[in-house]
């Protein structure tokens, strides 16, 4: 007599778990693609922060240029110190580890900041004042020199070089610290990506969860058809068990 194999149930929860993981891997994309957006939100206020300490520092000199050397010397030494802090952080930023790696606007702030120790529109040089570029891209002050520069006879000529100087960086902070500055831009622009996609995230959660009630249901329901089926199975081997042993006994 050919015996009739029995059939097991459906592990549900494997299997579901098993064909929910491409869909989860898009909802791990949404979230990855939100916290890079998230650390560039943080990494361009940071350097709005750090900018608008420039701003302050050049607009100590423009707004009310020191005519006493000792306030000036203060004055730019505290207006290089606040460049060089931007500086660093955009070279951070960019780095390959740091948020802004592939932005083109904080290079570009980077270059902006650099190109305020030249003025067109002189032959002056901002490094008869005490202010020069280093090799590596960034300010250096020399007080000592500044302070000759300005007991000397042309002092007024220094103190509208530097004056001019801090003109420069003040219009280059205020580029991008603006209402509608760079920097501004680029936050504004990814808020706007953080908002869409969090949206995104939420509706692909409640899809998700309903795919997975759905085949949950779906493969429960084929437990139970098995089930059946197993029962029925079961029946018939134990109406032909009777129908044999009633043969044999006659």
């Amino acid at each position: 007599m050919v015996g009739i194999s029995s059939m097991n149930l459906i592990d549900v929860s494997s299997i579901v778990a098993n064909i929910m993981v491409a869909d989860s891997l898009r909802s791990t994309r949404l979230t990855e693609q939100k916290s890079a957006q998230d650390a560039q939100i943080s990494a361009y206020q940071a350097l709005n922060t750090s900018m608008l300490a420039v701003q302050d520092a050049a607009e100590a000199i423009t707004e009310s240029v020191p005519t006493d050397a000792s306030v000036m010397k203060s004055a730019v030494s505290s207006l290089v110190s606040a460049l060089n802090a931007s500086l660093a952080l955009i070279k951070e930023q960019v780095s390959a580890s740091g948020a802004l790696d592939t932005d083109y606007t904080p290079r570009d702030l980077s270059q902006r900041l650099l190109g305020t120790a030249w003025d067109s529109n002189t032959l002056a040089s901002l490094a008869d004042a005490g202010v020069e570029l280093t090799r590596v891209g960034t300010f250096t002050f020399n007080e000592a020199k500044l302070g000759a520069a300005l007991a000397g006879g042309s002092a007024a000529t220094f103190v509208g070089e530097v004056a001019a100087f801090a003109s420069r960086v003040e219009s280059v902070a205020s580029a991008a610290t603006s209402v509608t500055g760079t920097i501004s831009r680029e936050i504004n622009t990814r808020q706007a990506r953080v908002s869409d996609l969090s949206i995104a995230i939420t509706d692909l959660a409640v899809a998700l969860a309903r795919r997975e009630e759905s085949l949950t249901i779906y493969y429960s329901e084929i437990n139970a058809r098995i089930q059946a089926l197993q029962n029925q199975q079961n029946y018939l081997k134990t109406q032909l068990t009777v129908f044999t042993d009633a043969l044999n006994s006659k």
